[in-house]
């Protein structure tokens, strides 16, 4: 067996049982552990979704997809697992990042822990779920019942499950018609009636100095934006660092005096402003909110952002 055989074998021994007891049925079992072998590999129930991050000369080693091929038969033999191979680029200036990619629509269940949530492994860049934030969510359905929850670029609001499910009152904004009908479809999936809750169509940039002005303020926000955005549907482009000062200060504005603003992404080389340091209470949670399946320390940034208390 090969190195990646052997890593994965190794992987497999402890994750296995771990999300078993845990009742994850999606989690990482491969993060890009050996260079040679530069892919991700993510569980889906009984489906692997198998993503390319190499340069471009390594879709063309035949030799190294067939060794991952050969090991991933010999240690995943049963169930008789569906692979979706998937070349996966940085998307920073994409014209669309709700553009799809297939229309296959394959949706399916997932259980996590006492939630479950759909996803897609085909049809757009992202399954519908972002193992990464799987402590994130953790962390907000620990949190107590607060009464107002906001989602800002929600996706499919699969962290509004569980604030619902401690009886908030949830607000998703997000500017995609296919992932608020998805969030609308999690929330009938664990049970939850759509209404008291909101699923807004709206670009958040323009909300937020408009719309946002008529709702009562919230108790807990998440503002977990994309890197790099821009549609025809947006006003402007949204760049998560030049934006994200103007992004929190809207914000804040709507969280209550002892309210709590939970700021996420993905951008690498994320630096907070240091302007916001001064005006707000600004603690970064990034360690704490890695999953133990996740070996890239900079998969995420995370800061949970509170007023000056006197």
């Amino acid at each position: 067996m090969s190195d990646f055989g052997n890593r994965l074998k190794k992987n497999l021994a402890k994750l296995r049982p771990w999300a078993q007891r845990q009742g994850y049925e999606a989690y990482r079992i491969y993060d890009l552990d050996i260079p040679e072998f530069p892919v991700l590999i993510d569980v889906y129930k009984d489906r692997l979704v198998i993503a390319d991050r190499s340069n471009p000369t390594f879709a063309k080693d035949q030799n190294s997809l067939q060794q991952i091929r050969t090991d991933l038969a010999k240690l995943l033999p049963e169930p008789p697992w569906q692979h979706h191979w998937r070349t996966r680029r940085q998307r920073e200036g994409a014209a669309d990042q709700y553009e799809a990619l297939d229309q296959k629509g394959e949706f399916f269940a997932v259980q996590e822990g006492p939630y479950r949530f759909l996803v897609n492994l085909e049809d757009y860049l992202d399954t519908g779920l972002f193992l990464d934030h799987r402590p994130l969510r953790q962390k907000i359905s620990k949190l107590k019942p607060a009464g107002r929850f906001l989602n800002l670029f929600c996706y499919t609001a699969s962290q509004s499950v569980p604030r619902a499910l401690v009886g908030d009152e949830t607000v998703n904004v997000d500017l995609s018609t296919t992932y608020l009908n998805w969030a609308q479809r999690n929330f009938e999936l664990n049970r939850l009636p759509l209404k008291p809750h909101v699923f807004l169509k709206a670009d958040v940039l323009q909300w937020l100095e408009v719309g946002a002005k008529f709702e009562s303020p919230f108790d807990l926000i998440l503002l977990d934006p994309p890197t790099f955005s821009i549609s025809k549907k947006m006003t402007e482009t949204l760049d998560v660092q030049r934006d994200h000062g103007k992004l929190i200060r809207s914000s804040m504005k709507i969280l209550k005096s002892d309210g709590l603003l939970i700021f996420s992404s993905n951008k690498r080389s994320f630096k907070m402003d240091a302007d916001l340091l001064q005006d707000f209470d600004i603690q970064d949670v990034t360690k704490r909110s890695l999953p133990q399946d996740f070996h890239d320390e900079k998969i995420h940034v995370c800061f949970e952002i509170r007023y000056f208390q006197s």
